[in-house]
């Protein structure tokens, strides 16, 4: 789910939240075959490469960081993608099981 995701959102050139046709992303998680509840999910794009600048830069924005440290989730989905532009667009989702 989250690799199509950062894939479309490379093509676009945009992030957002929402998916084709308006789709959130617990029903983006659904139609991919996720069966728990959706948390949150974050994304970001930039030149870098290296996940540990993305993760330093989502802890230090509250709710980012209330995402990544929700002692509720238990399930995680990331993915990341080099676009033809060089830059690199992150996506990750949580979720814990119903």
């Amino acid at each position: 789910m989250e690799q199509t995701r950062v894939l479309v959102q490379a093509a676009q050139d945009h992030l957002t939240h929402n998916g084709a046709g308006g789709a959130t992303p617990p029903q983006r998680a659904a139609q991919a075959g996720y069966t728990g509840r959706v948390l949150g999910e974050l994304l970001a794009t930039g030149p870098d490469r290296d996940p540990a600048p993305v993760l330093e830069a989502w802890l230090d924005v509250a709710e980012a960081r209330a995402v990544v440290l929700d002692p509720v989730s238990r399930d995680i989905g990331l993915a990341q993608h080099l676009g033809a532009d060089g830059w690199t667009r992150w996506s990750i989702v949580t979720g814990a099981p119903l």
